[in-house]
């Protein structure tokens, strides 16, 4: 075990602990972290760097006994940063902005995420976090694709600004409270395989990707009073039996094959996919705009 105190430096180049068997740090002043500063440095255990702005890429990625990490000043973090940290469970970044780059968090142990002041995320950030229940992220505005990805434990998420969602949180399978009161854009697979949710409400969404939905089977409540257009098979496989799409002009593809639709609503729409209702038996009403080039029952 080595323990390093710099008290003076402001600077820390490109690999420069890269493997060492370092078990606690002192860089009181400390601005600045390059690329792989202290990779793979698995007898570290906690982190507390008060003066720290700015990290690259894959600082302390695959230091496996890290347990907590206290940065309260900051901004930016790159790539990979802390990935497969496996025993990180705690992180304090309040002054945290941006994470430029992927997968910064990923198949770590968080259980709780509070990010006050981040604002831009990349793709996998905090994916494969099998603990994780919670997350409070109020100024994020975009959540990329697979930033919470098979985070298996995670029930809540808060995103209070946020407006564009891509395939973000695919197979959370125990996700039941979604609160994305801004969400205009969900991309496909947003919620593939989210087997928890019951209920969704996203009353400002215009626009619904292929198969954001599908798998999530014991879905039966869905509120989504302006959305416009809808995927292809975003419905598959849900338990929804009711459904109103007031606005929708546009359908994919199987939308809503292998449902248990009864009653679904779609007065304004003009553009609809073939197989609609492909292994759906139990459709009794049905209200639709016209509808050119529709295949109908397959």
């Amino acid at each position: 075990k080595m323990t390093i105190s710099l008290p003076k430096v402001v600077k820390i180049n490109d690999n420069a602990f890269s493997g060492t068997p370092i078990d606690s740090l002192n860089f009181p002043l400390l601005k600045e972290l390059g690329d792989n500063a202290f990779y793979n440095c698995d007898v570290l255990e906690d982190i507390n760097l008060p003066a720290l702005k700015s990290m690259g890429n894959n600082v302390f990625s695959l230091c496996s006994n890290l347990k907590s990490v206290n940065l309260p000043t900051v901004n930016t973090i790159g790539s990979v940063s802390f990935y497969l940290c496996s025993s990180l469970t705690s992180i304090s970044l309040p002054s945290l902005k941006e994470i430029n780059g992927t997968g910064a968090f990923s198949y770590c142990s968080l259980e709780t995420i509070n990010l006050p002041n981040l604002e831009i995320a990349g793709g996998g950030d905090f994916a494969n976090n099998e603990k994780l229940i919670e997350v409070y992220l109020p100024k994020l505005k975009g959540v990329p694709s697979g930033m919470f990805s098979e985070c298996e434990s995670l029930t809540s998420i808060n995103l209070p600004e946020v407006t564009e969602i891509d395939a973000s949180f695919w197979s959370c399978t125990n996700l039941v409270n979604v609160d994305l009161p801004k969400l205009e854009r969900a991309g496909n697979y947003a919620f593939l395989n989210c087997i928890g949710l019951i209920s969704i409400s996203l009353p400002k969404v215009v626009e619904i990707g292929s198969s954001t939905f599908n798998g999530c089977e014991n879905l039966a409540s869905v509120n989504m009073p302006l959305v416009e257009e809808i995927g292809s098979n975003v419905f598959e496989g849900t338990s929804i039996t009711d459904l109103s799409l007031p606005k929708v002009r546009i359908v994919g593809a199987s939308a809503f094959a292998n449902t248990k639709i009864k009653n679904l609503e779609l007065p304004l729409a003009e553009s609809l996919g073939s197989g609609l209702f492909e292994g759906n038996y139990v459709l009794k009403t049905l209200e639709i705009g016209g509808g050119e080039g529709w295949s109908g029952f397959s």
